[in-house]
């Protein structure tokens, strides 16, 4: 069954956590449908204008200390309530100009906010967090001329998100990418290259990566020049190192994303097997 389910839910309490951090007897059911509101509208906001959205964690206070008392009201107690995420914002999408990046910054945190103000109508006391990345101008470095081909398949930001295990931005690029008409071996060769650049330089971080897979599913081209006069369905999988589905003690992250085409949609699973350097140190010093 370690095939079929899903790997982070599987090992909620063993090595991951809750991406919604809070308890509560009575309003159980309300503030779970707050989170999924607060989720779908932030994730629609990032799609509608390309930006690439990570992990979105929810904080709740859940204990008399961490609220807040109005002073001028003694009967007005508020909870607080924290969001974290972290955004990829492409090239195109703001300006070079620090003061009209800052600025576009500003607006979209605002049409968060009031949008949880309206929403709550004041019953939080709402803290927001957000974490953005913004893509370097490629046309802006210079490449010499004694550069091979394959240097040009390496993506710096790949790179990234394979070093960071962050399987929610690598999802969301391979759908962007393919709403961009490029094939997935394309794209399964840059994720190929990155990822045994990483095992030959030998980086060291926090975590070492063991393997990724890939599996896309649906009318998707598998080169760039592809023309198919039968556009029927299909499945494709790109494996590179090994991925223990089944070992519970391995950490293992997941995402699934969906690529909108002319064709129709294309689902885009990525698994990325990792282990926190900590545990390798402890296993090599056998404390």
């Amino acid at each position: 069954m370690g095939q079929k389910v899903n790997p982070i839910s599987l090992r909620i309490g063993v090595n991951q956590m809750w991406d919604s951090r809070w308890s509560h007897d009575k309003k159980y059911g309300k503030y779970l449908e707050q989170d999924l509101l607060i989720r779908s509208f932030i994730e629609d906001l990032c799609g509608y204008q390309e930006i690439f959205i990570g992990k979105l964690s929810i904080w709740r206070s859940c204990s008399m200390n961490s609220l807040t008392v109005n002073l001028t009201d003694t009967n007005t107690v508020k909870p607080n309530l924290f969001i974290y995420f972290q955004m990829y914002v492409p090239y195109k999408t703001y300006s070079t100009n620090k003061e009209q990046k800052q600025e576009w910054l500003s607006n979209l945190e605002n049409t968060i906010y009031n949008y949880l103000e309206d929403r709550f109508r004041n019953t939080f006391n709402i803290s927001l967090l957000i974490d953005p990345i913004f893509e370097e101008n490629s046309g802006d470095s210079k490449r010499s001329k004694q550069k091979t081909e394959i240097d040009f398949t390496f993506n710096n930001d790949v790179i990234k998100w394979l070093l960071n295990k962050d399987c929610l931005m690598i999802s969301q690029w391979i759908a962007n990418e393919f709403q961009k008409r490029k094939g997935l071996k394309e794209v399964c060769r840059i994720i190929e290259k990155c990822f045994d650049h990483i095992k030959t330089e030998a980086i060291d971080l926090k975590y070492r990566i063991d393997g990724i897979k890939i599996t896309c599913s649906g009318r998707f081209k598998m080169t760039d020049n592809e023309k198919r006069r039968n556009k029927m369905a299909r499945i494709k999988t790109f494996k590179k190192g090994q991925i223990p589905l089944q070992t519970l003690s391995k950490h293992i992250n997941y995402h699934l994303a969906t690529a909108y085409t002319p064709d129709g949609t294309s689902g885009i699973k990525v698994w990325i097997s990792y282990e926190p350097r900590k545990v390798l140190d402890m296993g090599l010093t056998g404390e």
